[in-house]
């Protein structure tokens, strides 16, 4: 009977992995297709040197590239993320939820600080398929705002294949340490927020989809106000090509950023991360949730 039960748990255990992948994959798809045209406009903003200024912020920056580049230079480079972003929330989600169970051993909730650090366990699970996957993505979102000389990528295949010739596997981790630092203290003040205030709104009772929405979109606020300026170093770090690289390393970067144009250029973006980062989580969130929901409810009902 101990043996039935150790693998009727193992089961239970397996099948909550694999319903948090799987609403994870879906909460992705919805999250590229809701603000993939911002983060575009967030990454020119955040590469744009300041004696070549293109765009002077958000409203700037969509009118002027669908004005010169069309519409379609909003969703360039979209494919990647598309793919990618279903897998990393897959991995994210799924790393979160199972450290959720080892933590918790058999408890009903977790305190605020176990669910932080549940939170930067995922997040940094999630950094060696988010690394290479946003290496990609930046690149080609940059791509028509670099100088002439700059290698020119025809999609996101290309990209990793250039790379990869160039520098091998390591040329796809470039930016990893940012990544790294920006990944942790974000994804746990991402899902640290988001069960904190879905508990404060809804302490008794299933939250609605209101609350979750305002649950996610405030985990999208905590998410870039604890990691921005890692994600400025990463974007700059990853974007740069070799024959031209003005930094050798993330601390290079930064000081060298700093003392500039001082601590203001580090939020360079932020704005455009702010208006993405809201709509994104509060969309990820809710899709998660109902979505698993549906498929717990499922499993109950067969």
């Amino acid at each position: 009977n101990a043996e039935y039960m150790g693998d009727k748990e193992t089961h239970a255990n397996m099948s909550d992995v694999g319903k948090d992948f799987v609403a994870g994959t879906l909460s992705g798809i919805s999250h590229v297709c809701c603000v993939y045209p911002l983060d575009t406009i967030k990454t020119r903003l955040q590469t744009q040197s300041s004696t070549s200024k293109q765009f002077n912020g958000i409203v700037d920056g969509l009118r002027k590239t669908v004005r010169f580049e069309g519409y379609r230079a909003l969703y360039r480079g979209m494919s990647s993320p598309l793919a990618g972003s279903a897998f990393v929330n897959a991995v994210t989600f799924g790393a979160y939820g199972q450290a959720k169970r080892v933590v918790a051993d058999n408890r009903p909730t977790l305190t605020l600080r176990e669910t932080i650090l549940c939170g930067g366990f995922a997040g940094l699970v999630s950094c060696i398929v988010v690394c290479p996957l946003e290496l990609v993505k930046s690149r080609l979102q940059v791509q028509s705002s670099v100088s002439a000389e700059s290698t020119s990528y025809k999609g996101p295949i290309d990209v990793v294949r250039k790379v990869f010739r160039g520098h091998g596997l390591r040329g796809l981790f470039q930016g990893i340490g940012p990544t790294v630092c920006r990944e942790i203290p974000g994804t746990a003040a991402w899902y640290g927020t988001f069960e904190y205030m879905k508990q404060k709104l809804s302490p008794n009772s299933p939250p609605s989809l209101s609350m979750l929405v305002l649950s996610g979109a405030s985990a999208g606020v905590a998410y870039w106000a604890a990691c921005y300026p890692q994600d400025v170093i990463k974007s700059i770090m990853q974007t740069q090509h070799n024959a031209q690289r003005q930094y050798r390393t993330a601390v290079d970067c930064t000081l060298s950023l700093v003392n500039e144009e001082g601590v203001k250029r580090l939020y360079k973006g932020f704005s455009a991360a702010i208006a993405r980062g809201v709509p994104g989580a509060a969309v990820t969130f809710t899709v998660f949730t109902i979505v698993k929901d549906a498929l717990s409810a499922e499993s109950t009902r067969t």
